[in-house]
């Protein structure tokens, strides 16, 4: 779900920086924040998406025409239940009435506040130029006192008769308004308001929202948190980047300032990780041996081993988009673990500052390469190694696996049973703050290199995450992120499409099979796949985003909790290829997960975990991906499962004008088959998913294209 800012076109709207900063700072592990320019919000199909909409100040007559041209895309993204924000000069595109002082710019005061085929809403908005900036007082409608610092050199004012509640702020009294008092009525003076509009919700503020400060103390409040953003947390059912309530005891699972954690690379096996180290000793040889930075604090530098017991080896590569250094540790060396993570938290960043902030790629990171040695007994909190990664508990995890490799054996899957040939997360990297796990993964080739097939890197948040097209793969606390290295022959490459068809198998049967049988029972059929890439959950309710599907004769609701990346770097006549997943887990913002469907369909209280889930999802894995090789990289085996798990049999859609039907897969390049309205031909047929051609059918690739679910829409991927 996306937080889209306007930013204008040929100038930037005031302001439009640092909205987005701001919103990313206090929304961005929930929401993908993203400016949005005059051209993409008039012709892109973003409101079915997008939760809020930010018009920050600017030129009206710009608003005017872009909010004219737009009319249709703002009315569906309000009747959908979406929320707008306009700032300043924006507030007249959505008043009946304007009245300009002629202290504003000539260019403003010549136009009118109404905007033809918007919604118009009683009361009139005045705005009223000034050259001092000073301190304006406002008032909550709660009663708090607050302060709006740097204004914007324009007050927008609502004198209108606003029914209770729609309210938001007042001005304190006259004297803070640097206006004639004559343009106003009554004791105060609005300064921001709610009007329910369609559906949705319309938020106007006559001040700079990001300038505002508590001016009284308000303890149940994060100091950090602006008093707007309370507002719209409250009003909207934003959710801000907060924890979970499974860790809630923990300590912050995000610093301010943000700090690039370390990545604890940790196996079992001490034989696996003998040779990742040599490997990587390898990589450090032939990589630049490039001398240490001097803007690099000497706790990040590899001198820093020599103050520490328990590290054996210290590494530096200068990769061919990171450099890092690596710490070889004594097995179980917690302790030497906690003291590098805290010199990676006090690290001075100020080195990498940019225009827009931190340039967190810039940053050194670091790796631990450490076995861990794990009882096999109940779960527990309190050890060393649960302390020193709360958020994802490395002994748990592999409790878990062990657990999950158990119940597999029991189970009949529907595909082909095959000897595992794959151990994947066997060895496993977790770090608490980190870029990207696919960039680390996709973009360090001497890395990449070394790791074993299976190795796989977990994140709890990504603080520069990637998805498919230009979006980005957002990171709240509570989501499952993940990438995983797989390599298929040069000769096999053409199947490379069919992964994010089996990466999205292992998320649907791992949790309904690996796990608990009663936790299985609840989530079968609700974890589904949307073609090509997405996971979608059964919600109770309808929400923004939700999709319905008619299964087995029962109109039924789906969000996405999930998405799947899968990039391929070719080299030495191999494909190696990185399977990334980010699956919603604990975090039931911004739609759903796991857990909230335990909570709203099962009849007796059920928990999950990251770790139990992240381990069903990887044994499952394994066993798809070794009988994938043992049948030649054939989908054939997998077709009735993927059929069963998908939310597209015989559904009716929209391709480049033309109804048709969605009715398989083609077994030869993966491309979504989909016939005539006409045709006989159903997803129940062999024919729609076998890889011979079928007259009268349209085959559509994955790479380019997207599935408009909520408009049953094929359209190219932007």
């Amino acid at each position: 779900m996306k937080v889209l800012v306007h930013s204008g076109d040929d100038s930037h709207a005031s302001g439009a920086d640092s909205a987005v900063r701001v919103l990313r700072k206090m929304f961005g592990n929930v929401y993908d924040v993203q400016p949005i320019n005059q051209a993409s919000l008039v012709n892109d199909p973003w409101p079915m998406d997008t939760r809020l909409v930010w018009l920050p100040n600017g030129d009206l007559l710009e608003y005017q025409q872009v909010l004219t041209r737009a009319v249709s895309r703002i009315d569906a993204f309000l009747q959908a239940g979406g929320c707008l924000v306009a700032v300043g000069v924006a507030c007249a595109c959505f008043c009946d009435a304007t009245e300009t002082s002629k202290d504003v710019q000539t260019s403003m005061a010549s136009q009118s506040g109404q905007v033809k085929g918007l919604p118009q809403f009683p009361g009139t908005f005045s705005m009223t130029g000034y050259e001092n900036e000073r301190d304006i007082q406002v008032i909550l409608e709660d009663g708090q006192l607050c302060t709006v610092k740097d204004p914007l050199g324009c007050l927008a004012t609502f004198t209108g008769d606003y029914k209770a509640g729609n309210r938001l702020a007042s001005y304190v009294t006259r004297s803070d308004l640097p206006t004639n008092p004559s343009m106003c009525t009554g004791s105060s003076v609005s300064a921001a308001v709610q009007i329910n509009a369609r559906q949705g919700q319309l938020f106007l503020f006559g001040f700079c929202p990001f300038t505002m400060q508590w001016a009284n103390s308000r303890t149940e409040e994060s100091p950090q948190l602006n008093p707007v953003l309370c507002l719209l947390r409250d009003k909207t059912n934003l959710a801000v980047s907060r924890g979970v309530v499974e860790h809630q005891n923990a300590p912050n699972s995000l610093d301010d300032p943000i700090r690039i954690l370390p990545y604890f690379l940790v196996s079992r096996s001490d034989a696996q990780l003998d040779l990742l180290v040599a490997a990587l000793r390898q990589a450090a040889k032939q990589t630049e041996q490039a001398p240490i930075a001097p803007h690099a604090k000497r706790e990040l530098s590899p001198d820093f081993a020599n103050n520490i017991n328990g590290i054996r080896d210290t590494l530096f590569v200068k990769d061919t988009h990171d450099e890092y250094c690596i710490f070889v540790t004594e097995p179980d060396a917690v302790s030497s673990l906690q003291r590098i993570r805290q010199a990676c938290k006090d690290a001075d960043y100020s080195f990498y500052e940019a225009e827009h902030g931190i340039d967190f790629h810039l940053v050194r990171k670091t790796l631990t390469i450490t076995q861990i040695n794990v009882s096999l007994e109940e779960d527990g909190m309190e050890s060393e190694w649960n302390l020193l990664s709360p958020y994802f508990q490395l002994e748990n995890y592999f409790r878990a696996m062990l657990r999950a490799r158990i119940a597999l054996q029991s189970r009949s899957l529907p595909w082909p049973k095959s000897a595992t040939r794959f151990a994947i997360g066997d060895v496993v990297g977790y770090a608490q703050v980190i870029t990207s796990t696919q960039t680390m993964m996709e973009k360090n080739a001497a890395f990449l290199r070394a790791s074993p097939v299976g190795l796989t890197l977990i994140a709890t948040h990504q603080v520069a995450a990637r998805g498919r097209g230009q979006n980005t793969w957002i990171s709240p606390l509570g989501c499952l992120q993940f990438s995983t290295r797989f390599t298929l022959p040069g000769s096999a490459g053409a199947k490379s499409v069919f992964l994010q068809y089996l990466v999205a198998l292992a998320v649907v049967y791992g949790v309904s099979q690996a796990l608990d049988p009663s936790i299985g029972d609840v989530l079968r059929g609700r974890i589904r796949i949307k073609w090509p890439n997405d996971i979608y959950a059964e919600v109770r309710d309808d929400m923004p985003g939700c999709v319905h599907r008619s299964i087995d004769g029962t109109e039924r609701r789906f969000v996405k909790i999930g998405g799947i990346l899968v990039n391929a770097i070719y080299t030495q006549n191999k494909f190696d290829l990185v399977l990334g997943c980010g699956l919603n887990v604990l975090n039931s913002q911004p739609t759903s997960c796991i857990q909230q469907v335990l909570d709203d369909f099962s009849t007796s209280p059920m928990k999950v975990t990251q770790e139990m889930c992240a381990a069903a999802i990887f044994t499952t894995l394994e066993r798809i991906l070794s009988t994938f090789e043992a049948n030649k990289y054939d989908f054939t085996p997998f077709t009735a499962a993927y059929r069963a798990a998908w939310l597209h049999d015989d559904q009716e859609i929209s391709l480049e004008l033309e109804r048709v039907r969605v009715v398989g897969i083609t077994g030869d390049y993966g491309l979504l088959r989909t016939v005539p309205m006409q045709s006989a031909v159903r997803s129940s047929d062999s024919v729609a998913w076998s890889a011979k051609p079928l007259a009268g059918s349209f085959d559509v690739q994955p790479d380019g294209n997207s599935f408009d679910m909520l408009q049953n829409l094929i359209k190219p991927k932007t």
